[in-house]
């Protein structure tokens, strides 16, 4: 019998992994590598230094603003256009997505539906929120 992945959805190849804390049974290396580990480091993020950017291709990726906080140009970057602010958090987290996603005809984002439970287009940062905010005293 074959064993598919429940992140990619591809015939398990290799070693079987626990993806926990991701709402699935079994994943394969490459999900374990660049979705399962990743999200646990992002989770374990004491410091709240590091956003999780959720890529199309199904990878994650942790990531830093270039100096304390993101800048906007850096956050355009990352959903590849216009930001827009998810209208709910995510455990106390802010989700930035791309505000033209549907227009642009962006692809699904997969993971963000399985990890975030959240239907959205694009790249996908989910950020602390101490990484967004800006102080004019500092």
């Amino acid at each position: 019998m074959k064993t598919i992945c429940d992140i990619c959805l591809r015939e398990l190849k290799g070693e079987k992994h626990n993806p926990s804390p991701i709402k699935a049974s079994v994943c394969c290396d490459g999900c374990n590598t660049n979705v399962v580990i990743p999200y646990r480091i992002y989770l374990s993020n004491v410091n709240k230094d590091k956003a999780l950017l959720f890529q199309t291709n199904n990878t994650l990726k942790l990531v830093r603003p270039k100096n304390k906080h993101f800048e906007l140009e850096e956050l355009q970057n990352y959903v590849e256009g216009l930001i827009e602010l998810y209208p709910h958090r995510v455990n106390g987290d802010i989700v930035i997505c791309n505000e033209e996603g549907l227009h642009l005809d962006m692809e699904y984002n997969h993971l963000v539906k399985l990890i975030l439970g959240l239907d959205l287009l694009g790249p996908v940062l989910l950020s602390p929120t101490n990484l967004d905010e800006y102080n004019e005293d500092e």
